[in-house]
């Protein structure tokens, strides 16, 4: 009796460069190693198997991490043993597009970048001679900043300033609740608010959240955000209206 003992030739083990992207930015990966005897390229995170990221048998892989993140690459399936992976690592870069308010100016919290800042009201048209790091209004709306670090572009949330020039500006009561709050808010003002802005600030000084109001009674889906204390503002051309803290729950 003959047998024939017919082989199983491993895949190759990859050996891909690193890369570095900016945030929120897709990269594609296409592996120019042969499968062999292997079936698909299975792709993990973190460490070399479990549960695969994804599996190609072309070999093609589009990939948006949100942080540097370190990848595994390995070809499995068929008559073969997985055996080692060949690790790259996919660095991201962001910009700090974070922004504090002090008083009617807007700074951006990114040093050593290119600014420009936009209006928020005007389908974010730049404002002109707008530039620096620090932007402060002549005329009462809502804006934000592009920063550009390097390669990488981030927009801020839009943040409202009011410029209190008018003689009949007064200091108005809001009311809001449920208060701890966990996914909706309901803010309640004395008047017509047409016009109105509500901003939620976090311990920190940054607009995490910012919308008009068009009704005296208004229901707010608020954001995914982290528990803690927070503080809603509400502002319009000719009310100041007195800020209220939020206890946020999840």
């Amino acid at each position: 009796m003959v047998t024939f003992v017919v082989p199983c030739n491993d895949p190759d083990v990859p050996s891909l460069p690193s890369i570095t992207i900016c945030q929120g930015i897709s990269v594609s990966i296409s592996v120019p190693y042969n499968l062999n005897d292997a079936t698909d390229w299975y792709l993990y995170k973190d460490a070399c198997g479990g549960v695969p990221e994804a599996v190609s048998a072309t070999g093609n892989f589009t990939l948006m991490p949100n942080v540097t993140t370190t990848y595994f690459l390995r070809g499995e399936g068929g008559c073969v043993v997985p055996g080692p992976c060949g690790a790259f690592t996919l660095t991201v870069n962001a910009a700090d597009a974070t922004v504090t308010q002090t008083g009617n100016t807007l700074s951006a919290n990114a040093a050593g970048a290119l600014y420009q800042w936009v209006d928020c009201n005007n389908g974010n048209s730049p404002v002109q001679g707008a530039t620096s790091q620090s932007f402060t209004p002549t005329i009462s709306g809502t804006y934000a900043v592009i920063v550009t670090s390097g390669s990488c572009q981030a927009t801020s949330v839009c943040t409202p300033v009011i410029i209190n020039g008018t003689s009949n500006t007064e200091e108005t009561n809001f009311s809001i609740y449920p208060n701890p709050a966990c996914n909706f808010l309901k803010v309640v003002t004395p008047q017509e608010t047409s016009g109105a802005i509500i901003s939620i600030v976090n311990a920190t000084g940054q607009t995490v959240y910012s919308g008009a109001l068009k009704a005296t009674v208004s229901d707010i889906r608020l954001p995914e955000l982290p528990a803690g204390l927070y503080l809603v503002k509400v502002t319009s051309a000719n009310k100041k209206f007195i800020a209220r803290p939020l206890h946020l729950i999840r």
